[in-house]
């Protein structure tokens, strides 16, 4: 995956988590001893108010990471990911007990507690639950992918030192004794030696 589509889709997740947070997430009918039967509407804020500053820090990750360098890089993405982690949970505790969700706001509604604060008899979930539950699933999906991506080890890079010189502990390949313009130095030294008048075989002659 591309910077580009990946950028793109954490943005416009987190749009959606920022316009969802204000939209009905559950809806919900309380029996209430003052009120009688009410519905009881339930916002993304209000439900999980989480998921809120969780879309503020992944859109902060998400400039951090194109402006930054690469350690700052690896950090948005870590951040990104806290940030998937943290409203996915929040929205998925709602999906997962509504009548919960519903339950707190008509409490909070009637400021009556106890068994006199009404009872939650049906929720439902509205699409933007969902809505913020798959965003914030692709946010997590992308930082996972991005992190991997980063922290995969280049291939065709070779360690420095080890591609000139063939391995460790060689050294580089330069002109053999053999190669032209070059002459056995211990076999001229020899015949030197000898149209000197002395033994090259002696070890204890000059220059042996």
């Amino acid at each position: 995956m591309s910077r580009r589509w990946w950028v793109l889709v954490v943005l416009v997740a987190v749009v959606v988590l920022l316009a969802g947070a204000g939209q009905v997430w559950v809806e919900a009918t309380a029996d209430d001893v003052a009120l009688g039967t009410t519905p009881v509407e339930v916002t993304g804020s209000s439900a999980a108010p989480a998921v809120t500053a969780a879309a503020l820090l992944a859109g902060a990750a998400v400039v951090a990471g194109l402006v930054g360098s690469r350690a700052v890089r690896v950090a948005a993405v870590v951040f990104l990911l806290l940030a998937a982690v943290v409203g996915g949970w929040a929205t998925l505790e709602v999906v997962l007990d509504p009548v919960a969700a519903a339950d707190a706001a008509a409490t909070d509604r009637t400021a009556v507690r106890g068994a006199e604060a009404g009872v939650v008899g049906q929720a439902s979930l509205t699409p933007w639950a969902w809505l913020a539950l798959v965003s914030c699933g692709a946010v997590c999906a992308c930082a996972l992918v991005v992190l991997l991506g980063m922290l995969r080890p280049r291939t065709g890079s070779t360690p420095s030192g080890s591609a000139r010189s063939g391995g460790p502990g060689r050294r580089a390949p330069g002109p053999r004794g053999g190669g032209p313009g070059t002459r056995p130095v211990s076999e001229e030294s020899a015949w030197e030696r000898l149209s000197r008048g002395e033994d090259p075989t002696d070890p204890g002659a000059p220059g042996a």
